[in-house]
C-alpha cells in the first residue's frame, strides 16, 4: 500500500550512516555559517553548510537546529543546508503577534528572501511542530517548494495524545533529578528504544528545553484546515515504527496522508520513536537525500 523508493545510490547511504554515527556538536556549529534575518522586533538565527541545491530544515517543539544535528553532515555533502532556530526556541527572538502558523512562515519566507535571492525553489523538511510550520510555508508559496517532506506520528485530524506522562524538570535542586525527568521525558517522548538515549541527546533536549520561550499550543487554532489536500507540489512523510504520536499503528497514518495525498511518499522508519532523526538518523539521512536529489 505504501509507496517506496529503492536506494541504489551507495555513495549516500555510505554518507548518511557515517555522518549519523558521532557528531560533534560543538564542531558542526563551529563549521556552519551564521546568519540572522528580522523578526518583529528581534532576528531569527539561522545556521548554513554546505554547496548545492538549497534544503531548509525546520525543528519541532522546545528544539533547535539541534533536532537535525545527526542529518545536516550528511545532507550538506550535495546541498546547502538553511537551519533557522523557529521564534521562541534556540537563539531567535520570540515572533511578534499575531501567534499563526502564517505569521512563522511568511517571517521564513521572508528571510529565505533575503539570505537566498536567486533560489529556483527549495527542498524543505519539518519534523513534529516544524512539520506544521512547512505546511504553512507550502501553502503560501508551493511553487517554490520542489519537494516537502513531514517527519512527525500524525497525519489525521485527530488530536494526538502521548501515551506516559512527562516529568516537570524545573524547580529541581539537584542537577541528577534533572538529568533523569529529560531521560525519562525522552523516553517517554522522543525515543523507542530508551538505550539510544545517549548523553548527547539527554544534553541537547536538556538544553532546547530550558531555552524555548514560546507555547506552541498557541498556535495550533490557527493551523489550517486540511492543508495537505491543498498544497501544491510532491509530499512525502516519513514516521518512525513506534513514533509516540502515531500509536497504537503508525501505520494507519500513513494511510491517512495517502487518503488525502495519493501522490505522496510514505516511509516507516523500522525501530524508531518519534525523533527518528537523531534516534535512526543512518536509515533516514539516505531517505532523505534521495528525496532532496530528486
Amino acid at each position: 500500500m505504501f509507496k517506496r523508493r529503492s536506494h541504489s545510490r551507495n555513495t549516500q547511504k555510505n554518507e548518511g550512516d557515517k555522518m549519523a554515527r558521532s557528531v560533534d556538536v560543538d564542531e558542526l556549529a563551529s563549521s556552519a555559517t551564521l546568519l540572522t534575518t528580522p523578526c518583529g522586533h528581534g532576528k531569527i538565527t539561522w545556521r548554513r553548510w554546505g554547496r548545492g541545491s538549497p534544503v531548509v530544515l525546520l525543528h519541532g517543539t522546545a528544539g533547535s537546529w539541534t533536532h537535525w544535528v545527526r542529518n545536516i553532515g550528511a545532507l550538506a555533502v550535495m546541498h546547502t543546508v538553511y537551519v533557522p532556530d523557529l521564534p521562541g526556541f534556540g537563539d531567535s527572538d520570540s515572533l511578534a503577534e499575531p501567534h499563526t502558523f502564517a505569521n512563522i512562515a511568511a517571517t521564513l519566507w521572508a528571510g529565505l528572501d533575503e539570505l537566498c535571492p536567486d533560489r529556483p525553489s527549495i527542498a524543505l523538511a519539518g519534523f513534529s511542530f516544524g512539520s506544521v510550520v512547512a505546511e504553512s510555508m507550502a501553502l503560501e508559496r508551493g511553487d517554490q517548494i520542489r519537494r516537502l517532506v513531514l517527519v512527525r506520528g500524525n497525519f489525521n485530524d485527530q488530536t494526538p495524545r502521548l501515551p506516559g506522562t512527562l516529568k516537570k524538570w524545573r524547580g529541581l535542586a539537584d542537577p541528577k533529578d534533572v538529568e533523569a525527568a529529560h531521560r525519562h521525558n525522552l523516553a517517554v517522548m522522543m525515543f523507542h528504544d530508551s538505550a539510544k538515549i545517549d548523553e548527547q541527546a539527554v544534553m541537547l533536549h536538556a538544553e532546547n528545553s530550558r531555552r524555548s520561550m514560546l507555547d506552541p499550543a498557541l498556535f495550533f487554532p490557527s493551523r489550517p484546515l486540511d492543508a495537505l489536500r491543498k498544497i501544491a507540489g510532491p509530499v512525502a512523510g516519513i514516521t518512525g515504527e513506534f513514533d509516540s504520536y502515531g500509536l497504537p499503528d503508525p501505520r494507519k497514518q500513513g494511510e491517512a496522508l495517502l487518503e488525502v495525498r495519493p501522490d505522496a511518499i510514505f516511509h516507516i522508519i523500522p525501530t524508531a520513536g518519534h525523533w527518528a532523526i537523531y534516534e535512526s538518523a543512518e536509515k533516514v539521512n539516505p531517505i532523505l537525500l534521495d528525496m532532496f536529489s530528486r
